[in-house]
């Protein structure tokens, strides 16, 4: 139990201090790459979706974080540092360096409407 309130607190985290910091709405445009896509056609629906949703808590400032999604393809969130670099307005110190050790990336998957849900494992001890 210790365990499952620790993520849920790191998750909680993750997912909201970026937002706030940002006080945006979704994931900053133009600041992910999809690659080995099996459904090419379907990349313009993909992004969107991902646009549409924050996945900020998902980025770190200086390195990419590569997310796996169910429909085979991989979505890397492109660090805060080269968005920076990129000119896209961004508060790069409201990033993680990195995520905790005991941290699991989950398995993202898109709804038939277009929004994500994030599928974790199980912690065990």
């Amino acid at each position: 139990m210790k365990n499952v309130c620790y993520l849920a607190l790191v998750f909680l985290g993750l997912t909201l201090f970026p937002a706030v910091a940002l006080a945006q709405g979704g994931t900053i445009k133009n600041s992910i790459v999809i690659q080995n896509n099996k459904s090419p056609e379907k990349e313009g629906y993909y992004k969107d979706a991902i646009y549409q949703a924050n996945m900020e808590g998902y980025r770190l400032k200086e390195k990419d974080v590569t997310l796996q999604f169910a429909e085979g393809f991989q979505c890397v969130m492109l660090s805060a540092k080269s968005l920076k670099n990129k000119g896209i307005k961004i508060d790069v110190d409201s990033y993680l360096l990195d995520f905790p050790y005991s941290y699991k990336m989950p398995l993202f998957s898109l709804t038939a409407d277009g929004h994500l849900i994030a599928s974790y494992q199980k912690v065990s001890k």
